[in-house]
């Protein structure tokens, strides 16, 4: 997925848009979503509504660890960072410093030399 991520920005970016990354960040109240497989599980709950199986889109009582979110938001701003893009960053009602920036020397194809970034 990341990958997949990196050859999108790359490739707007060689058509010349203005590309930026997010919305990424923590939410300390993030929930998984039922996969529309499972609808039957809670059908008398939710009864059908004549939504697309597709649009179902009901939360589960799970929440998503912060470590989980930090770990792909810090997936994802590897992949700005490689890229040279900005990101837009949200933390929502989560305890803490969201991240503790360390400096990242990076090869900048333009000046053909290192230079340091910052990398969560």
């Amino acid at each position: 997925m990341l990958e997949s991520l990196a050859e999108d920005v790359k490739r707007s970016k060689a058509e010349g848009r203005v590309v930026m990354l997010g919305e990424i960040g923590l939410d300390g109240g993030a929930r998984m979503r039922w996969p529309p497989g499972a609808r039957h599980l809670y059908e008398e709950k939710y009864p059908p509504s004549g939504l697309e199986e597709e649009e179902w889109n009901r939360l589960t009582p799970f929440k998503v660890s912060m470590a989980h979110q930090r770990g792909i938001a810090e997936a994802q701003m590897g992949v700005a960072v490689e890229q040279g893009v900005s990101i837009s960053f949200h933390s929502v009602a989560a305890p803490g410093m969201s991240f503790f920036p360390t400096p990242l020397s990076i090869h900048d194809p333009v000046t053909d030399r290192k230079v340091r970034r910052w990398k969560p």
